[in-house]
């Protein structure tokens, strides 16, 4: 690389806690359901949104944004996207989206498919430190194909490609 991760200055941040922040990210995946964008997981604390926010309010509205914005018509936008987070005006979203196998997609026209969209919710004091997502994007959508089939997710397989998500973010990071 041609950036020296000890010539940047991390003013308030100290080296190895953008690491420490990584691994204590909140996620929240969302794909199409018949009734539209649904949130399928999300494990996104209360105590991240500012006062008055509504939880649900606040992921339903990111998954209309985020499956809009991948999940043009019939052609799925698949990889890694930057997104602001609306709302939640201290973060940036990681938005990773990729089409898969949903055997329970009841919508004929996607032949039991679906795209699933993982967000990352990215305090914007630590987005400066990590690598463009073009640079990473490939390997995290590798990650993905551990999805056999959407319907048969549960919390410890979401909670597992994060781990592994953030591996490769943190692997990449300058610090």
């Amino acid at each position: 690389m041609a950036i020296s991760a000890r010539a940047i200055n991390l003013k308030n941040i100290q080296p190895g806690s953008v690491s420490e922040y990584l691994y204590k990210l909140d996620i929240g995946v969302f794909t199409m359901s018949e009734f539209g964008p649904s949130v399928l997981y999300s494990d996104l604390k209360g105590n991240r949104l500012k006062r008055g926010l509504d939880k649900e309010n606040v992921l339903q509205n990111i998954a209309l944004n985020t499956i809009m914005a991948m999940g043009q018509g019939h052609a799925f936008c698949e990889g890694v996207y930057d997104l602001p987070a609306g709302q939640m005006g201290r973060y940036r979203l990681m938005v990773i989206s990729k089409k898969t196998k949903d055997s329970s997609s009841i919508d004929p026209r996607l032949q039991e498919t679906n795209l699933v969209t993982f967000v990352f919710f990215i305090p914007k004091k630590i987005v400066k430190y990590l690598p463009h997502y073009s640079v990473i994007e490939e390997e995290i959508l590798e990650v993905l194909n551990v999805i056999h089939d959407l319907s048969g997710l549960v919390e410890d397989d979401f909670q597992f490609i994060k781990q592994e998500i953030t591996k490769i973010i943190d692997s990449y990071c300058y610090y």
